[in-house]
């Protein structure tokens, strides 16, 4: 099983998730499907909350995000959706911006490098 690394951090701890899943690499493939979908809604969410200062939609997108990024093994994404969360309930709009950006690059951190890794494809490091 591998991990998917950038920058010497695991983002996607495959192994982990997999055992979480009995093995099942369909199963896996699933849900990470699943959560690609459910992120792009909630990412919105997030985004329109942040214009509009609704700080409790900040929170709870950011604790939707990190509970479907932990299940996962996620922990890049896991990270900045706890930053968000908790930028959501101290009314912190300034960390929540900044966590929102490193979500987003985490989300496609981990997009870009899964899909490479299933079509066969190497990194250059």
């Amino acid at each position: 099983m591998k991990q998917v690394q950038q920058m010497n951090r695991v983002q996607f701890n495959e192994a982990e998730a997999l055992l979480r899943l009995g093995g099942d690499e369909s199963l896996l493939s699933e849900l990470v499907g699943l959560f690609i979908y459910d992120f792009n809604i909630r990412f919105k969410e997030l985004t329109r909350a942040i214009l509009t200062r609704d700080f409790e939609t900040i929170r709870f997108q950011g604790h939707g995000v990190k509970g479907a990024a932990r299940n996962l093994s996620l922990t890049g994404i896991a990270e900045a959706a706890r930053r968000i969360e908790a930028a959501g309930e101290a009314t912190d709009i300034g960390r929540a911006r900044s966590a929102l950006e490193e979500l987003k690059a985490q989300y496609h951190l981990f997009t870009d490098v899964y899909y490479r890794e299933r079509a066969g494809l190497k990194m250059i490091d």
